[in-house]
């Protein structure tokens, strides 16, 4: 009754992984998991615990597309497969007492699958681009300020890669040194517009995440 208990929160219920002495904690980032964690609180008999606090550890990018014209979208062909480059783990090291855990992430990469013709169903053969722009698909992936994106085509089933920095609110360039205070945990729109002569331009911009009960699945 006299000693202090201390409580971190980890969401999802599923999918942690524990060092062996349980100081730290990790979990793969697949894409479709909105990954979140309170950080450490005390409380003993006479003292409660106070309400956890949580936050989301990674970006949630939306994805959409389009064609500059009809023969661009005829150039490009169908759309077989995007990704987006993230780290593959987030690590959480909890602090000893009263201090603040470490949010880490791996050096190790993996591409988060955006969209995929293999799981559409009503596009089995791809999703054809026109000048409307049109969603591909939401992901979750690790902070970065620029996105690594890779586009398959019919026409280039090799891929396209393009680089595209994050831009915030006021439509500036988001630097490095500024990640952990806007891009973590924020929502971001991602168009991709393809022109002619092989070129994908895009644009991310920051939007406001709603987190009332929303969960995003791959589709």
């Amino acid at each position: 009754h006299t000693g202090t208990v201390y409580c971190t929160g980890l969401y999802p219920d599923t999918g942690w992984e524990f060092n062996y002495e349980g100081t730290s904690a990790s979990h793969r980032i697949d894409g479709s998991a909105d990954i979140m964690f309170a950080d450490q609180i005390s409380g003993t008999w006479a003292d409660p615990f106070t309400v956890q606090e949580y936050s989301h550890l990674q970006t949630w990018i939306r994805v959409l597309a389009s064609a500059n014209t009809i023969d661009a979208g005829a150039q490009w062909g169908k759309i077989q497969k995007v990704t987006i480059k993230s780290s593959d783990y987030i690590a959480i090291t909890f602090p000893e007492e009263k201090a603040t855990s470490t949010v880490t992430y791996s050096d190790t990469s993996t591409d988060i699958i955006v969209y995929d013709k293999e799981i559409d169903i009503e596009n089995p053969e791809g999703r054809s681009l026109s000048i409307t722009m049109s969603p591909l698909g939401e992901v979750f992936v690790s902070p970065q300020a620029t996105l690594t994106v890779t586009v398959y085509t019919t026409t280039f089933p090799e891929g396209k890669t393009v680089e595209i920095k994050l831009h915030d609110i006021s439509n500036k360039e988001i630097p490095e040194s500024a990640i952990s205070e806007k891009v973590t945990g924020h929502l971001f729109v991602l168009n991709l517009n393809f022109n002619p002569l092989s070129i994908i331009e895009g644009t991310c911009t920051l939007q406001y995440w709603n987190d009332q009960d929303e969960d995003i699945y791959l589709e």
